[in-house]
Protein backbone atom coordinates (compact mmCIF):
# COMPACT_ATOMS: atom_id res chain seq x y z
CA UNK A 1 0.00 0.00 0.00
CA UNK A 2 1.31 3.41 -1.08
CA UNK A 3 1.46 6.58 1.18
CA UNK A 4 0.94 9.91 -0.45
CA UNK A 5 2.65 12.51 -0.09
CA UNK A 6 0.38 14.69 0.46
CA UNK A 7 -3.41 14.10 2.16
CA UNK A 8 -5.79 16.18 2.25
CA UNK A 9 -9.50 14.27 2.72
CA UNK A 10 -10.64 10.66 3.18
CA UNK A 11 -14.02 11.38 3.58
CA UNK A 12 -15.74 8.52 1.89
CA UNK A 13 -13.28 5.82 2.66
CA UNK A 14 -10.80 5.01 5.57
CA UNK A 15 -7.22 4.56 4.79
CA UNK A 16 -5.63 1.53 6.77
CA UNK A 17 -1.88 1.27 7.77
CA UNK A 18 -1.04 -2.07 8.97
CA UNK A 19 1.64 -4.90 8.22
CA UNK A 20 -1.66 -7.15 6.86
CA UNK A 21 -1.76 -4.78 4.09
CA UNK A 22 2.01 -5.62 3.63
CA UNK A 23 3.56 -2.19 4.67
CA UNK A 24 6.11 -2.57 7.81
CA UNK A 25 6.37 0.43 9.75
CA UNK A 26 8.86 1.51 11.94
CA UNK A 27 8.97 4.25 14.18
CA UNK A 28 12.12 6.36 14.80
CA UNK A 29 13.18 7.31 18.61
CA UNK A 30 11.86 10.33 18.93
CA UNK A 31 8.61 8.84 17.96
CA UNK A 32 8.66 5.49 20.21
CA UNK A 33 6.02 6.50 22.75
CA UNK A 34 3.51 4.48 22.69
CA UNK A 35 0.00 5.41 22.53
CA UNK A 36 -1.97 2.09 22.16
CA UNK A 37 -4.27 3.20 24.40
CA UNK A 38 -6.07 6.07 22.40
CA UNK A 39 -7.96 3.46 20.30
CA UNK A 40 -10.43 6.03 18.71
CA UNK A 41 -9.97 9.52 18.75
CA UNK A 42 -10.69 12.79 16.82
CA UNK A 43 -8.66 16.02 15.92
CA UNK A 44 -10.10 19.37 15.51
CA UNK A 45 -8.45 22.06 14.13
CA UNK A 46 -9.75 25.84 15.89
CA UNK A 47 -12.16 27.67 14.18
CA UNK A 48 -11.05 30.53 11.99
CA UNK A 49 -8.91 33.47 14.19
CA UNK A 50 -8.41 36.55 14.02
CA UNK A 51 -4.19 36.29 12.92
CA UNK A 52 -5.98 34.13 9.85
CA UNK A 53 -7.86 37.70 8.83
CA UNK A 54 -5.68 40.73 10.11
CA UNK A 55 -2.53 39.22 8.79
CA UNK A 56 -0.50 37.98 11.73
CA UNK A 57 1.79 35.44 11.98
CA UNK A 58 -0.21 32.24 13.33
CA UNK A 59 2.34 29.69 15.50
CA UNK A 60 2.37 31.13 19.19
CA UNK A 61 0.78 34.75 18.44
CA UNK A 62 -2.43 34.31 20.58
CA UNK A 63 -5.60 35.73 19.35
CA UNK A 64 -9.54 34.68 19.61
CA UNK A 65 -11.29 33.07 17.21
CA UNK A 66 -13.42 35.52 14.85
CA UNK A 67 -17.04 35.61 15.19
CA UNK A 68 -17.05 33.08 11.54
CA UNK A 69 -14.58 31.01 13.33
CA UNK A 70 -17.28 30.54 15.98
CA UNK A 71 -19.93 29.51 13.86
CA UNK A 72 -17.59 27.31 12.45
CA UNK A 73 -16.59 25.34 15.73
CA UNK A 74 -20.42 25.45 16.33
CA UNK A 75 -21.39 23.76 13.39
CA UNK A 76 -18.80 20.84 14.10
CA UNK A 77 -19.58 20.69 17.69
CA UNK A 78 -23.49 20.09 16.20
CA UNK A 79 -21.87 17.29 14.17
CA UNK A 80 -19.54 15.70 17.10
CA UNK A 81 -23.19 15.34 18.92
CA UNK A 82 -24.78 13.38 16.37
CA UNK A 83 -22.17 10.69 16.67
CA UNK A 84 -23.80 9.92 20.03
CA UNK A 85 -20.11 9.09 21.65
CA UNK A 86 -20.89 7.60 25.03
CA UNK A 87 -18.05 8.93 26.88
CA UNK A 88 -15.51 11.80 25.89
CA UNK A 89 -12.37 12.87 26.98
CA UNK A 90 -11.56 16.72 25.78
CA UNK A 91 -8.32 18.14 25.35
CA UNK A 92 -7.15 21.37 23.85
CA UNK A 93 -3.56 23.43 23.43
CA UNK A 94 -3.67 25.75 25.78
CA UNK A 95 -3.85 29.38 22.73
CA UNK A 96 -6.88 30.92 23.11
CA UNK A 97 -8.46 30.22 19.61
CA UNK A 98 -8.15 26.33 20.73
CA UNK A 99 -9.39 26.94 24.61
CA UNK A 100 -12.46 28.74 23.08
CA UNK A 101 -12.90 26.17 19.99
CA UNK A 102 -12.70 23.74 22.72
CA UNK A 103 -15.39 24.98 25.56
CA UNK A 104 -17.78 25.66 22.23
CA UNK A 105 -17.45 21.64 21.73
CA UNK A 106 -17.29 20.82 25.11
CA UNK A 107 -20.47 22.69 25.77
CA UNK A 108 -21.94 20.66 23.52
CA UNK A 109 -21.20 17.45 24.14
CA UNK A 110 -21.69 18.05 28.11
CA UNK A 111 -18.13 17.84 29.24
CA UNK A 112 -15.34 19.87 30.32
CA UNK A 113 -11.87 20.44 28.31
CA UNK A 114 -8.62 20.29 29.93
CA UNK A 115 -5.87 22.82 28.35
CA UNK A 116 -2.50 21.01 27.40
CA UNK A 117 0.74 23.56 26.46
CA UNK A 118 2.42 20.63 24.62
CA UNK A 119 -0.51 20.92 21.93
CA UNK A 120 0.53 24.14 20.64
CA UNK A 121 1.17 25.09 17.65
CA UNK A 122 5.12 25.21 16.44
CA UNK A 123 6.55 27.69 18.66
CA UNK A 124 7.29 30.35 15.68
CA UNK A 125 9.59 32.60 18.88
CA UNK A 126 10.43 36.02 17.31
CA UNK A 127 7.74 36.10 14.81
CA UNK A 128 4.70 35.33 17.19
CA UNK A 129 3.07 38.80 17.33
CA UNK A 130 4.55 39.94 14.21
CA UNK A 131 2.56 40.18 10.89
CA UNK A 132 3.40 38.39 8.11
CA UNK A 133 5.43 40.64 6.48
CA UNK A 134 7.38 41.46 9.78
CA UNK A 135 8.20 37.87 9.88
CA UNK A 136 9.24 37.19 6.42
CA UNK A 137 12.45 39.75 7.05
CA UNK A 138 13.29 37.78 10.43
CA UNK A 139 12.94 34.57 8.78
CA UNK A 140 16.26 32.19 8.62
CA UNK A 141 16.62 30.97 4.99
CA UNK A 142 14.72 27.36 5.33
CA UNK A 143 17.63 24.34 4.05
CA UNK A 144 17.88 22.86 0.60
CA UNK A 145 15.02 21.20 -0.45
CA UNK A 146 14.75 17.63 -0.19
CA UNK A 147 16.74 17.29 2.59
CA UNK A 148 14.60 16.03 5.18
CA UNK A 149 17.15 15.73 8.75
CA UNK A 150 18.05 19.45 8.02
CA UNK A 151 14.27 20.47 7.74
CA UNK A 152 13.62 18.30 10.90
CA UNK A 153 16.16 20.20 12.82
CA UNK A 154 15.55 23.78 10.75
CA UNK A 155 14.51 26.53 13.53
CA UNK A 156 13.02 28.77 11.09
CA UNK A 157 13.02 32.36 13.84
CA UNK A 158 15.27 32.89 16.00
CA UNK A 159 13.85 31.11 20.13
CA UNK A 160 11.65 28.89 17.49
CA UNK A 161 11.48 25.35 17.56
CA UNK A 162 12.29 22.62 15.41
CA UNK A 163 9.63 20.60 14.21
CA UNK A 164 11.37 17.68 15.50
CA UNK A 165 11.42 19.46 19.18
CA UNK A 166 7.74 20.21 18.37
CA UNK A 167 6.99 15.95 17.52
CA UNK A 168 8.83 15.41 20.68
CA UNK A 169 6.56 17.36 22.76
CA UNK A 170 3.59 16.36 21.20
CA UNK A 171 4.47 12.90 21.38
CA UNK A 172 5.10 13.82 25.22
CA UNK A 173 1.58 15.17 25.57
CA UNK A 174 -0.38 11.95 23.57
CA UNK A 175 1.76 9.74 26.62
CA UNK A 176 0.12 11.99 29.05
CA UNK A 177 -3.13 11.32 28.26
CA UNK A 178 -3.44 7.67 26.51
CA UNK A 179 -4.30 6.87 30.04
CA UNK A 180 -7.95 8.37 29.76
CA UNK A 181 -10.93 5.73 30.13
CA UNK A 182 -13.23 7.33 27.96
CA UNK A 183 -14.63 5.58 24.57
CA UNK A 184 -13.10 8.95 22.10
CA UNK A 185 -10.77 11.25 23.09
CA UNK A 186 -11.03 14.77 20.95
CA UNK A 187 -7.94 16.79 20.69
CA UNK A 188 -8.50 20.56 19.86
CA UNK A 189 -5.46 21.94 18.00
CA UNK A 190 -3.84 23.10 14.99
CA UNK A 191 -2.62 22.50 11.96
CA UNK A 192 1.43 21.88 12.02
CA UNK A 193 1.33 20.45 15.40
CA UNK A 194 -1.88 18.51 14.16
CA UNK A 195 0.67 16.51 11.95
CA UNK A 196 3.10 15.92 14.19
CA UNK A 197 0.34 14.47 16.68
CA UNK A 198 -1.36 12.23 13.68
CA UNK A 199 2.45 10.90 12.28
CA UNK A 200 2.88 10.28 15.74
CA UNK A 201 -0.34 8.36 16.49
CA UNK A 202 -0.10 6.09 12.92
CA UNK A 203 3.36 5.03 14.05
CA UNK A 204 4.81 7.08 10.68
CA UNK A 205 8.71 7.35 11.22
CA UNK A 206 9.39 10.97 11.55
CA UNK A 207 11.69 10.73 8.78
CA UNK A 208 8.43 10.01 6.28
CA UNK A 209 7.70 13.12 4.46
CA UNK A 210 3.76 13.08 4.62
CA UNK A 211 1.74 15.99 5.05
CA UNK A 212 -1.94 16.47 6.13
CA UNK A 213 -3.47 19.45 5.92
CA UNK A 214 -6.27 20.17 8.50
CA UNK A 215 -8.89 23.78 7.43
CA UNK A 216 -10.08 25.71 10.10
CA UNK A 217 -12.49 23.78 12.30
CA UNK A 218 -11.63 20.24 10.27
CA UNK A 219 -12.60 17.19 12.01
CA UNK A 220 -9.89 14.02 11.75
CA UNK A 221 -10.98 10.97 12.94
CA UNK A 222 -8.46 7.85 13.71
CA UNK A 223 -9.53 4.65 15.07
CA UNK A 224 -7.73 1.16 15.93
CA UNK A 225 -10.20 -1.24 14.12
CA UNK A 226 -11.08 -4.85 14.75
CA UNK A 227 -7.89 -6.07 13.28
CA UNK A 228 -5.58 -4.17 15.37
CA UNK A 229 -4.75 -1.47 12.42
CA UNK A 230 -4.49 2.52 12.67
CA UNK A 231 -7.05 3.84 10.56
CA UNK A 232 -8.20 7.29 9.33
CA UNK A 233 -11.45 6.86 8.97
CA UNK A 234 -12.22 11.01 8.40
CA UNK A 235 -9.55 13.50 7.30
CA UNK A 236 -9.78 16.99 7.23
CA UNK A 237 -14.07 16.40 6.94
CA UNK A 238 -15.42 20.02 7.33
CA UNK A 239 -19.27 20.36 8.50
CA UNK A 240 -20.00 24.24 8.28
CA UNK A 241 -20.99 25.91 5.17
Amino acid sequence: MAVRKVLTSAQDRSITLSDRHGMSLTAEESQSVSTNDINHMFLVRHGESEHHTNGMAGGWTDTPLTESGRQQISATAVHLRTLELRSVALYCSDLQRAIESAIIIGSELGCTPEPIPEFRELNNGDAAGLTLSEAAKIQIPEPISGNREAMLNWRPYNNAETWREMAQRVASALEKIKSNDAQATIIVGHALSGQALIQNWLKLPLHLAVSFQFDPASVTELRVNQWGEREIVRLNTSYHA
